[in-house]
């Protein structure tokens, strides 16, 4: 805008940066009430869930760390249940640490070693506890 020479120009334009000061206030007044409402805890969530579920291959990389995990704790219970002492703690921290790093690292092999590991293991289980029933004479038995 140029000079202003006169008393009604300087009306008119005090007016119209007047409105647009009004405008600006009530633009920031909204962004601010729309951030707040993006900030509360449902939204948050709601929206970390969409990001989770659009994302590709992130599904893919929970279950394979989820997988890495259980192998970790499973081994660490299997392996380490009956050691005791310092030699517990430091094992402890190691072996589930290398198991979840090879979980991790070839999760289709570990599944398919864990899967004939656990169906082997069962079997076994199945067939010693149908031994111990037939050595028992009390186990066909009615109290």
């Amino acid at each position: 805008m140029g000079k202003i020479t006169d008393l009604t120009t300087l009306d008119a334009e005090i007016a119209r940066l007047s409105q647009k000061q009004e405008a600006n206030k009530n633009a920031v007044a909204n962004e601010v009430n729309e951030l707040i409402e993006s900030l509360t805890p449902a939204n948050v969530l709601r929206n970390a869930f969409k990001s989770i579920k659009e994302t590709p291959g992130l599904k893919a990389d929970l279950l394979q760390g989820g997988i890495g995990l259980a192998t970790g704790f499973l081994t660490n219970k299997l392996l380490l249940g009956k050691v005791s002492g310092p030699l517990r703690a430091i094992l402890a921290t190691a072996v589930p640490a290398l198991m979840t790093k090879a979980a991790i690292a070839v999760p289709d092999k570990v599944k398919d070693d864990g899967l004939s590991f656990f169906a082997k293991t069962l079997r076994a289980m199945k067939i010693k506890s149908s031994e111990d029933q037939h050595d028992d004479p009390t186990s066909g038995a009615v109290l």
